[in-house]
């Protein structure tokens, strides 16, 4: 079941959107671990590649969407079954 919305259908539950959310974000946390961790051990410094981590994982948060999906969907929507859609029920993007 994709809950798209059309003129005549509903919302997608509240806690699918947030599941998708929190799945996007776990994407992205894990990602940030993984180049603060190669950072850290590339340049021996662990408080400097906590803060490379950091800065990749918000730019990654923030811009996945735009351009890894094309403002399409992300991971979490994806695994979740949503769309992202129009007020006339169509696909956006």
């Amino acid at each position: 079941i994709i809950f798209n919305r059309t003129p005549d259908s509903k919302l997608a539950p509240r806690w699918r959107r947030i599941v998708a959310g929190s799945i996007d974000f776990g994407a992205s946390l894990l990602g940030g671990v993984v180049v603060s961790s190669l950072a850290a051990l590339e340049l021996g410094d662990s408080n400097l590649g906590f803060v490379i981590g950091r800065i990749y994982l918000a730019l990654f948060f923030a811009a996945k969407d735009c351009f890894i999906d094309h403002g399409t969907r992300s991971l979490g929507k994806k695994l979740m079954k949503l769309e992202i859609v129009n007020k006339h029920g169509e696909l956006s993007g």
